[in-house]
Protein backbone atom coordinates (compact mmCIF):
# COMPACT_ATOMS: atom_id res chain seq x y z
CA UNK A 1 0.00 0.00 0.00
CA UNK A 2 3.10 2.31 1.13
CA UNK A 3 4.64 1.37 -2.26
CA UNK A 4 0.93 2.18 -4.27
CA UNK A 5 0.82 5.51 -2.57
CA UNK A 6 4.21 6.80 -3.24
CA UNK A 7 4.20 6.17 -6.72
CA UNK A 8 1.03 7.71 -7.18
CA UNK A 9 2.65 10.70 -5.25
CA UNK A 10 6.06 10.35 -8.01
CA UNK A 11 3.71 9.97 -10.61
CA UNK A 12 1.68 13.05 -9.62
CA UNK A 13 5.07 14.95 -9.56
CA UNK A 14 6.14 14.26 -12.79
CA UNK A 15 2.75 15.49 -14.12
CA UNK A 16 3.51 18.51 -12.53
CA UNK A 17 7.00 19.21 -13.53
CA UNK A 18 5.86 18.16 -17.11
CA UNK A 19 2.65 20.71 -16.99
CA UNK A 20 4.73 23.63 -15.59
CA UNK A 21 7.39 22.80 -18.90
CA UNK A 22 4.40 22.80 -21.26
CA UNK A 23 3.11 26.02 -19.71
CA UNK A 24 6.64 27.82 -19.76
CA UNK A 25 6.86 26.79 -23.36
CA UNK A 26 4.19 28.51 -24.59
CA UNK A 27 4.18 31.40 -23.17
CA UNK A 28 8.20 32.22 -23.35
CA UNK A 29 9.76 29.56 -25.79
CA UNK A 30 7.04 29.38 -28.65
CA UNK A 31 7.37 33.55 -29.08
CA UNK A 32 10.93 32.93 -29.91
CA UNK A 33 10.63 30.44 -32.02
CA UNK A 34 8.18 31.89 -34.25
CA UNK A 35 10.55 35.11 -34.41
CA UNK A 36 8.92 37.04 -31.98
CA UNK A 37 9.64 39.37 -29.07
CA UNK A 38 7.47 39.00 -26.01
CA UNK A 39 8.87 42.34 -24.67
CA UNK A 40 6.69 44.21 -27.87
CA UNK A 41 3.72 42.52 -25.94
CA UNK A 42 4.13 44.94 -22.96
CA UNK A 43 5.75 48.17 -24.66
CA UNK A 44 3.51 48.36 -27.97
CA UNK A 45 4.78 48.84 -31.62
CA UNK A 46 5.76 52.63 -31.17
CA UNK A 47 8.39 52.30 -29.56
CA UNK A 48 12.29 52.75 -28.90
CA UNK A 49 14.81 49.88 -28.54
CA UNK A 50 16.20 51.16 -25.15
CA UNK A 51 12.06 50.48 -24.02
CA UNK A 52 12.29 46.51 -25.30
CA UNK A 53 15.33 46.22 -23.43
CA UNK A 54 14.36 47.84 -20.30
CA UNK A 55 10.71 45.38 -20.71
CA UNK A 56 13.49 42.66 -21.51
CA UNK A 57 15.75 42.92 -18.29
CA UNK A 58 12.33 43.59 -15.90
CA UNK A 59 10.98 40.02 -17.07
CA UNK A 60 14.28 38.19 -17.46
CA UNK A 61 13.92 37.73 -21.29
CA UNK A 62 17.46 38.75 -21.77
CA UNK A 63 18.63 35.40 -19.71
CA UNK A 64 18.98 31.69 -21.18
CA UNK A 65 15.96 29.83 -21.24
CA UNK A 66 16.93 27.24 -18.29
CA UNK A 67 17.40 30.23 -15.94
CA UNK A 68 14.26 31.74 -17.51
CA UNK A 69 12.50 28.31 -16.51
CA UNK A 70 14.21 28.55 -13.14
CA UNK A 71 12.99 31.57 -12.20
CA UNK A 72 9.73 30.46 -13.39
CA UNK A 73 9.51 27.62 -11.15
CA UNK A 74 10.82 29.47 -7.78
CA UNK A 75 8.40 31.78 -8.11
CA UNK A 76 5.64 29.22 -7.96
CA UNK A 77 7.19 27.99 -5.23
CA UNK A 78 8.93 30.98 -3.21
CA UNK A 79 7.88 34.38 -5.15
CA UNK A 80 9.52 36.31 -7.31
CA UNK A 81 10.91 40.00 -7.86
CA UNK A 82 10.63 41.62 -11.37
CA UNK A 83 13.56 44.45 -11.62
CA UNK A 84 14.57 46.85 -14.01
CA UNK A 85 17.65 48.17 -12.44
CA UNK A 86 15.39 50.92 -10.96
CA UNK A 87 12.39 49.80 -9.72
CA UNK A 88 11.75 46.93 -7.82
CA UNK A 89 8.35 45.05 -7.98
CA UNK A 90 7.52 42.04 -5.49
CA UNK A 91 5.14 38.89 -6.61
CA UNK A 92 4.69 36.52 -3.62
CA UNK A 93 4.38 33.03 -3.76
CA UNK A 94 3.23 31.64 -5.66
CA UNK A 95 3.61 33.80 -7.76
CA UNK A 96 2.41 33.03 -11.40
CA UNK A 97 3.19 35.88 -13.16
CA UNK A 98 2.98 39.69 -12.82
CA UNK A 99 -0.05 42.01 -14.92
CA UNK A 100 2.06 45.08 -15.61
CA UNK A 101 -1.21 46.30 -17.02
CA UNK A 102 -3.13 45.97 -13.71
CA UNK A 103 -0.06 46.05 -11.95
CA UNK A 104 -0.62 43.46 -9.36
CA UNK A 105 0.15 39.38 -8.80
CA UNK A 106 -1.66 37.36 -11.45
CA UNK A 107 -2.77 35.33 -8.55
CA UNK A 108 -4.67 38.44 -6.58
CA UNK A 109 -6.57 39.07 -10.15
CA UNK A 110 -7.42 35.41 -10.21
CA UNK A 111 -8.84 35.44 -7.01
CA UNK A 112 -10.43 38.80 -7.12
CA UNK A 113 -12.26 37.26 -10.13
CA UNK A 114 -13.11 33.75 -8.63
CA UNK A 115 -16.40 34.16 -7.01
CA UNK A 116 -18.01 35.32 -10.23
CA UNK A 117 -16.42 32.72 -12.21
CA UNK A 118 -17.51 30.22 -9.60
CA UNK A 119 -20.98 31.39 -9.96
CA UNK A 120 -21.11 31.45 -13.42
CA UNK A 121 -19.95 27.74 -13.78
CA UNK A 122 -22.35 26.71 -11.06
CA UNK A 123 -25.11 28.31 -12.86
CA UNK A 124 -24.39 26.57 -16.21
CA UNK A 125 -23.93 22.99 -14.23
CA UNK A 126 -27.34 23.51 -12.60
CA UNK A 127 -28.59 24.32 -15.94
CA UNK A 128 -26.92 21.34 -17.99
CA UNK A 129 -27.70 18.83 -15.28
CA UNK A 130 -31.85 19.50 -15.58
CA UNK A 131 -31.87 19.99 -19.35
CA UNK A 132 -29.95 17.05 -19.36
CA UNK A 133 -32.12 14.57 -16.94
CA UNK A 134 -35.07 15.66 -18.87
CA UNK A 135 -34.13 15.33 -22.35
CA UNK A 136 -32.89 11.59 -20.73
CA UNK A 137 -35.89 11.32 -19.38
CA UNK A 138 -38.12 12.13 -22.85
CA UNK A 139 -35.74 10.28 -24.68
CA UNK A 140 -36.26 7.67 -22.30
CA UNK A 141 -39.71 7.02 -22.58
CA UNK A 142 -40.27 7.86 -26.21
CA UNK A 143 -37.58 5.34 -27.21
CA UNK A 144 -36.42 5.02 -30.83
CA UNK A 145 -38.61 8.10 -31.97
CA UNK A 146 -38.08 11.28 -33.74
CA UNK A 147 -37.95 13.09 -30.34
CA UNK A 148 -34.59 10.37 -29.07
CA UNK A 149 -33.03 10.96 -32.21
CA UNK A 150 -33.20 14.29 -32.07
CA UNK A 151 -32.53 14.77 -28.39
CA UNK A 152 -29.65 12.24 -29.18
CA UNK A 153 -28.36 14.43 -32.43
CA UNK A 154 -28.09 17.70 -30.19
CA UNK A 155 -26.53 15.55 -27.33
CA UNK A 156 -23.34 14.30 -29.56
CA UNK A 157 -23.30 17.68 -31.46
CA UNK A 158 -22.98 19.55 -27.90
CA UNK A 159 -20.66 17.80 -27.16
CA UNK A 160 -18.02 17.08 -29.96
CA UNK A 161 -18.42 20.73 -31.53
CA UNK A 162 -15.92 23.38 -30.18
CA UNK A 163 -17.53 25.69 -28.22
CA UNK A 164 -16.16 28.79 -30.35
CA UNK A 165 -18.41 27.23 -33.01
CA UNK A 166 -21.94 26.49 -30.80
CA UNK A 167 -21.27 29.71 -29.25
CA UNK A 168 -21.20 31.53 -32.95
CA UNK A 169 -23.73 29.57 -33.68
CA UNK A 170 -26.16 29.55 -30.72
CA UNK A 171 -25.72 33.39 -30.97
CA UNK A 172 -26.38 33.44 -34.36
CA UNK A 173 -30.02 31.94 -34.33
CA UNK A 174 -31.24 32.98 -30.54
CA UNK A 175 -29.52 37.09 -30.63
CA UNK A 176 -29.21 37.97 -34.30
CA UNK A 177 -31.88 35.86 -35.78
CA UNK A 178 -35.60 36.97 -34.01
CA UNK A 179 -33.83 38.91 -31.63
CA UNK A 180 -35.24 37.10 -28.43
CA UNK A 181 -32.44 38.13 -26.34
Amino acid sequence: MIRYIIRRLVGALVVIWVVSIVTFGIFQVVPVLTGANPAYLYVGKVTSQAQVKAVERKLGLDKPIVVQYAQYVKGIAAGREYTDGVSTVTCPAPCLGYSFRYTSPVTSLIASRFPVTLSLAAGAAVLWLVSGVLIGIVSALKRGSTVDRVSMIVALAGVSLPIYFTGLVLLAVFSYGPAWL
